[in-house]
């Protein structure tokens, strides 16, 4: 498989593919929040090992944690371990309302926000990675990313896979072409090489 490898506070970096994954509709796109913040719970990865992911959440967000008739005012900032499904779910809402939000609709599945959005995903060589470093590597990108006029909506750790991977989601401006995230991390000081083979 092609690809970028980078080494950042000694851990090797593998991002598969170009690093613009495109997303078939809206409700692929609505599906893939669903795996990312472990909500479903039809899926396989939704169970307690999910707490052991650290969910990275650009900007500090303010929010209201709901656990039944119980609700709790939280801070939500860069580093954020994932925690019961009340949390998950709320951190899916979060995404999909800034979605939303993005491309003034109500109804996520009739806009053209997939059109737009994109996804990446980068594996790490070693079984555990630090939600510090993690957190570091997503402070690292998000400038890269915004030079080249990407947002970076929120990126998570999967680590209950065997292999740690790094998701991120990130949206192109419209009309934007070719592949401007490829562009950005090859410009930027993380020192990417361009791979053939993992």
């Amino acid at each position: 498989m092609d690809g970028l490898q980078f080494r950042f506070e000694g851990f090797n970096f593998l991002i598969e593919g170009d690093g613009d994954f495109e997303f078939h509709d809206c409700r692929h796109l609505y599906n893939f929040l669903n795996y990312l913040y472990r909500t479903d719970t039809s899926q396989k990865w939704t169970n307690e090992k999910t707490r052991m992911n650290a969910d990275f959440w650009y900007p500090e967000t303010a929010a209201t944690l709901k656990r039944g008739t119980k609700e709790e005012e939280i801070k939500l900032n860069l580093i954020e371990r994932f925690q019961d499904i009340e949390h998950r779910q709320l951190l899916h809402d979060l995404s999909l309302d800034k979605l939303k939000q993005r491309y003034g609709t109500s109804n996520l599945t009739s806009s053209k926000a997939a059109k737009y959005a994109r996804a990446f995903v980068i594996d790490t060589d070693t079984e555990i990675i630090s939600a510090k470093t993690g957190g570091n590597l997503v402070k690292t990108l998000h400038p890269i990313l915004e030079s080249h006029r990407l947002t970076l909506m929120s990126a998570v750790t999967h680590i209950d896979q065997g292999i740690p991977h790094l998701h991120g989601l990130y949206l192109r401006q419209p009309r934007m072409r070719g592949n401007p995230f490829m562009d950005a991390l090859l410009s930027s000081d993380l020192k990417p090489t361009i791979v053939t083979s993992f």
